[in-house]
């Protein structure tokens, strides 16, 4: 009976410590699990935070490349149907007009190169050198006898302008005011005569004699810009350009003040 007694408490023991030490093994076990879960989801959370992270980055790189300063260099070419306000001199040299009314307005090239610079998604800054002219005609046919002259005025101006700038890929729509000080180059006038005879005369006038040293003249333009190829661009601009300050001294008879209207167009280098 000992016996059975001594065997009894033995294999208790025994599965005591058997059920213990599976205890302590479920335990363990379970303690991986969870620690394995808990860390799965940490590397989750960590690439979803890189993924955000990057996103909002190219995001910002995106946005930061549309809205970078752009620096460009242009050529432009334009064509203007030119004429004047002319007016009487308000003191002691002045005069009436007279035939000077009956004058119309002529066709001119003007030439410009130039720099313009973004600062910021929608505006942009131009500043340049002009080669800018003016002028008009006359035309007078009698019964026997004819009078016809052109006049122009020519000048250097550094036009300075501000640009409104919408449209971010191919095409861009810009509008844009801007002041164009001017200093005279010179004054030219082509005129040819025929008499009763038949005989034609022709008389050259270039001189600066008469005219202001310098004239200030406002500008207004609005059009269009293609990217035909990767940082080259074509543009198209009609332009409205008016004098603010005479074109003659203070000692001629009238005041003249040039106007032009016509469209610009050249090609332009993005760096």
């Amino acid at each position: 009976m000992e016996f059975f007694d001594i065997c009894k408490t033995s294999i208790f023991i025994f599965l005591n410590k058997s059920m213990k030490k599976a205890f302590i093994i479920l335990v363990f076990l379970n303690s991986l699990t969870t620690f394995g879960q808990i860390k799965i989801g940490g590397e989750e959370e960590t690439v979803k935070k890189d993924n955000k992270t990057k996103t909002e980055k190219a995001k910002g790189a995106s946005d930061s490349l549309i809205s970078a300063e752009r620096t460009e260099i242009f050529i432009g070419f334009n064509r203007s149907s030119t004429f004047r306000n002319l007016v009487e001199n308000n003191n002691i040299f002045g005069d009436s007009i007279g035939a000077r009314a009956d004058e119309t307005s002529v066709g001119k090239w003007s030439f410009s190169l130039g720099v313009r610079s973004k600062l910021n998604k929608y505006l942009m800054f131009e500043g340049g050198i002009s080669y800018l002219q003016n002028g008009e005609k006359y035309e007078f046919q009698g019964t026997d006898t004819s009078h016809t002259y052109t006049n122009s005025y020519k000048f250097i101006g550094m036009p300075i302008r501000l640009y409104g700038v919408f449209g971010q890929k191919k095409w861009r729509f810009q509008i844009g005011v801007g002041a164009i000080p001017q200093m005279a180059l010179k004054f030219e006038q082509n005129a040819t005569f025929i008499d009763s005879n038949n005989k034609e005369t022709t008389v050259d006038i270039k001189s600066k004699i008469g005219m202001s040293s310098f004239v200030f003249s406002v500008a207004a333009n609005a059009g269009v810009q293609y990217e035909f190829l990767p940082s080259w661009s074509l543009f198209v601009m009609p332009e409205y350009r008016f004098q603010l300050s005479s074109s003659l001294l203070k000692t001629s008879k009238f005041k003249h003040f040039g106007n032009a209207f016509g469209v610009g167009f050249g090609i332009v280098k993005s760096f």
